[in-house]
């Protein structure tokens, strides 16, 4: 099946209002004929879930094309809790204006900001929200033109610690808004949550960079960054209380869980905003993602199956199911090896066709054996077979075994 979110316009204002949506299903359609191999399906037939998925894939992807499909009949919650601030519109910077547009800039931007609001945030020193709320703004603008470069840039896996972690969490927060189909204002907010969220992590730095898992009465202590961080928003953003209660009427769900295994106050169901589950998503995401005092980083292919396991108990369906067509097993910036025995650095990604990237071919020394870019969209006989270097990933995958 596939979903059809219908937005219902507000009768008064005439403009579109993401909190009244709803999702229906289309009727039943009989099963297709199988597809023979090793031809996929092409997304201008059959649209983004049903290309990804008409295969019918069995043994290790089975479950994760099951879940695309499956359609969730419990429409989504408004976005955030409450209405939010007007939003800042962006005007394009000149060579000679203080925020350059290109991503690396504005990414290097956003990890400044993360440290100005963390150093102020110690001493409870006020700022000035209006840059900030211009850098988001610009996000925002960058991350709808080129989302490839912005998630490769987040995918870093040397950029480790509090700092980061808040700048990955603005970026996939914001993304993943923008392919919910959420306003410019409400992901305004998402983006200014997930920079605010972990603003008093850092104090924690001494319990959280143990060799091991945490204690309960360290993770008691450590879930207490949610209070902290909420509190450091009404300081530092004393100019303009209207958009501090709105960052910490999104911050406050980010920890909640759709089964009430969540905190600080175990919420279930609808009680969660789905605006809370989305910064919630990219946290869980980016902690995976990247190497932990304790552990390795996971492979995009893990973090992925584990929303698989989890949909439907921690995480709201809809959100899944915008997930796994949004944040691909290969993001850019990965290295995969080929059915022909190449290696290729993933470059970008073909939504709806969750194996099939564009990639450029990587030489012996590292380095691109070819400037051109390998789609894998239009390249039937070549497929991907397993993501360099990574333990968890070096069995096959079924791709190569039971279709291209």
């Amino acid at each position: 099946m596939r979903d059809i979110i219908c937005y219902i316009s507000d009768s008064k204002s005439k403009k579109m209002d993401f909190s009244k949506i709803y999702r229906r299903q289309t009727k039943p359609q009989t099963e297709a004929p199988p597809i023979p191999a090793p031809v996929e399906p092409q997304p201008a037939a059959l649209g983004p879930v049903a290309a990804a998925t008409s295969s019918k894939p069995a043994g290790l992807f089975a479950q994760y094309y099951s879940t695309l499909m499956d359609a969730s009949k419990t429409p989504p919650k408004p976005l955030l809790s409450e209405p939010v601030p007007p939003p800042v519109v962006a005007k394009p910077v000149s060579p000679q204006g203080s925020l350059p547009t290109s991503p690396e800039t504005l990414y290097r931007e956003l990890v400044k900001m993360a440290n100005t609001l963390v150093m102020a945030g110690a001493v409870g020193a006020p700022i000035d929200p209006a840059p900030l709320r211009l850098l988001i703004a610009q996000l925002i603008g960058a991350i709808k033109v080129e989302p490839d470069r912005f998630l490769a840039l987040a995918l870093q896996p040397k950029e480790t610690g509090a700092l980061f972690h808040m700048a990955h969490l603005t970026v996939f927060s914001i993304f993943l808004g923008i392919e919910v189909g959420a306003q410019n204002d409400e992901i305004s907010v998402l983006g200014l949550a997930a920079l605010f969220h972990d603003i008093a992590m850092p104090r924690f730095e001494h319990i959280i960079s143990v060799p091991r898992r945490l204690v309960a009465q360290e993770i008691s202590e450590v879930r207490e960054h949610v209070r902290l961080g909420m509190a450091a928003a009404e300081s530092l953003l004393a100019a303009d209380p209207p958009l501090a209660r709105s960052i910490n009427h999104c911050s406050q769900f980010v920890h909640e869980r759709c089964d009430g295994s969540g905190y600080p106050a175990g919420l279930k169901g609808t009680q969660i905003p789905i605006g809370g589950q989305i910064v919630g998503m990219s946290d869980t995401y980016d902690a995976m993602a990247h190497k932990r005092s304790w552990r390795e980083s996971l492979p995009p292919y893990s973090v992925s199956m584990h929303f698989v396991r989890q949909c439907g108990v921690l995480f709201d369906p809809f959100l899944v199911k915008t997930f796994l067509n949004s944040f691909t097993m290969f993001p850019p910036g990965s290295y995969v090896e080929l059915s022909s025995g190449e290696t290729a650095e993933v470059v970008a990604i073909n939504k709806g066709l969750l194996t099939r990237p564009q990639v450029r071919l990587v030489g012996p020394q590292g380095g691109p054996a070819d400037s051109a870019i390998l789609d894998l969209r239009d390249n039937q006989a070549v497929h991907i077979t397993r993501q360099v270097g990574c333990a968890a990933c070096a069995e096959p995958f079924p791709e190569s075994k039971n279709s291209a």
